[in-house]
């Protein structure tokens, strides 16, 4: 309720500086009055949770645009409006009485369309692939429809924008013919709208699995980094991300993630941005069953680095050598995070792209705008000047000077008496 009050006041106040601006006979107190108008769409903008959007329209619109506006009005001198011609005195009445008939047909428009209850149309998803997995070059089908194709180990695909909706995965050797093959990997996602979804093959030894990560588009604070840990070894147990850049604790405070299974959703933690972070990953590989040993417990360093506004992933899979020996190799793709909504990378991203010329054309329509005042004003600016013109005597001499009246009519009296 307390939300209802503050906009119809501030609403309130919008519309009377706004009707205020056009009936005002004086220029600058129009001016002010649009002011004023601006201030109350910063406060809508700020409500709306786009602070950047309001100090912009406070700073440029009410700040340097008003400026000049005021700059231009009081240097021609065009405080005033002349006094209007009454050839049409029913105008004014014509032009209100279509302003109440538009407010009261938008209003019945508004409350009659429930556009409160209306959500805008979402993106549509976007899914790309990591290939982690030890396994050649594979195939990516969505519902038997090839999507990505030829995906090498280590490689990532670019985002493929794909209707929302369930799917069903299926991930063959590169160049195999569905029909005849057999698929390496089935799997389902469901990809909702305005999703970023990644899919890590991850696996080895016949034991292959797609990992769905539905990672939000942004992190938690724009000054920090996001990571996540996805465990590609099949064989092993729970894996461990360990800070090896901070001192030893015997409690060991420095582990980062525990326990992520294989290709389980991990969790997901924010972190300082950094040049280079040293981690650790702690995997405990089988035993071997021949000479009996127990489970081996293996420690696999891996330098990062971690910029600010990013989503990191991080992938302990198994990699395969050239004499058929295998290791295990930490994986690390980053890529920046879609900007903050309201935030002033997202606003500048938005300009730049989709209303670049949008923008350019009101700019141009407000450069118009100033030429077409300083035009119209001039004509009556130039017959005021000359009406208000002074036009100066000219001097007699430098030593002539015109007696007083009185002093003319004394002398010319006693000049006549002194005659006879």
């Amino acid at each position: 309720m307390t939300e209802v009050i503050i906009f119809l006041v501030v609403g309130g106040m919008a519309v009377l500086s706004a009707a205020l601006m056009l009936i005002s006979q004086n220029a600058i107190h129009s001016a002010l009055f649009l002011v004023v108008n601006f201030i109350c769409v910063a406060f809508f903008f700020l409500t709306l949770g786009a602070p950047f959007i309001a100090i912009a329209q406070v700073a440029v619109y009410a700040g340097a645009i008003m400026v000049l506006f005021l700059f231009v009005i009081m240097l021609l001198g065009a405080e005033r409006l002349p006094t209007p011609s009454r050839q049409l005195p029913w105008l004014p009445a014509a032009a209100l009485g279509l302003a109440l008939v538009f407010l009261v047909t938008v209003g019945v428009a508004i409350a009659g369309g429930k556009i409160n209850v209306l959500s805008p149309p979402a993106d549509a998803p976007r899914v790309r692939l990591i290939h982690a997995a030890e396994a050649p070059p594979v195939d990516v089908y969505f519902n038997n429809i090839l999507v990505l194709e030829n995906v090498d180990f280590r490689q990532t695909t670019d985002y493929v924008s794909l209707p929302a909706g369930e799917y069903g995965l299926t991930v063959f050797p590169a160049g195999a013919d569905p029909a005849l093959s057999s698929p390496a990997i089935l799997g389902e996602v469901v990809l909702l709208p305005g999703e970023l979804v990644t899919l890590a093959a991850v696996g080895a030894d016949g034991r292959y699995q797609i990992t769905a990560l539905h990672l939000p588009p942004g992190p938690v604070d724009r000054n920090q980094a996001r990571l996540t840990l996805v465990n590609g070894l099949p064989e092993s147990g729970p894996v461990d991300l360990v800070d090896a850049g901070a001192p030893s604790d015997p409690n060991d405070d420095r582990v980062l993630l525990r326990n992520a299974p294989f290709a389980e959703p991990v969790e997901v933690i924010t972190l300082e941005p950094v040049e280079r972070m040293a981690l650790e990953v702690r995997a405990t590989l089988p035993a071997d069953a021949a000479a009996g040993a127990q489970g081996a417990r293996v420690a696999v360093y891996r330098a990062l680095a971690l910029e600010a506004n990013s989503n990191n992933l991080l992938i302990i899979a198994p990699e395969q050598l050239a004499d058929g020996s295998t290791r295990i190799v930490p994986l690390h793709f980053g890529e920046a995070a879609l900007p903050l909504y309201g935030s002033p990378a997202q606003i500048g991203a938005a300009l730049f792209t989709t209303y670049l010329l949008p923008f350019e054309i009101v700019g141009i329509l407000l450069l118009v705008a100033i030429i077409g005042a300083v035009a119209l004003t001039r004509e009556e600016l130039v017959r005021e000047t000359q009406r208000r013109k002074v036009v100066r005597r000219p001097l007699i001499g430098p030593q002539a000077s015109v007696p007083a009246p009185e002093t003319r009519a004394r002398d010319t009296v006693g000049g006549g008496g002194g005659t006879d």
